[in-house]
């Protein structure tokens, strides 16, 4: 009996495509804009596995990450984007992990308390 599997993107070419575009070496923001508004299509459809969402995620935080925009809008981006790997992580590995808090400490140079 074949077993059919669903998923938001029409071809593996399609998929191949947008993890080029995220994972480029040179930095072409309008090419990860397209891909990341390509997985946003196909976060609508279903079926979107949840790291291909977060790697858009994270992507889209850095895109925005530029002179100009709120500093806390942007820290906002990011926060959600770390959170939701974070939960992905931790569900697929079932592992024990230092909390976000302390892993975030030396990025963001907060006082431990």
């Amino acid at each position: 009996m074949v077993q059919y599997v669903i998923t938001p993107w029409r071809n593996r070419s399609e998929l191949l495509l947008a993890r080029q575009h995220l994972y480029q070496q040179k930095r072409d923001d309008e090419e990860r804009r397209r891909a990341v508004a390509q997985v946003s299509v196909w976060m609508q459809r279903g079926n979107c596995p949840h790291l291909v969402e977060s790697t858009a995620i994270l992507t889209s935080a850095i895109l925005n990450d530029v002179p100009g925009n709120s500093t806390y809008c942007v820290r906002a981006a990011y926060s959600a984007a770390f959170c939701r790997l974070r939960v992905i992580e931790s569900e697929s590995f079932g592992l024990c992990y230092w909390s976000l808090f302390v892993l975030m400490v030396p990025v963001n140079g907060l006082a431990r308390t």
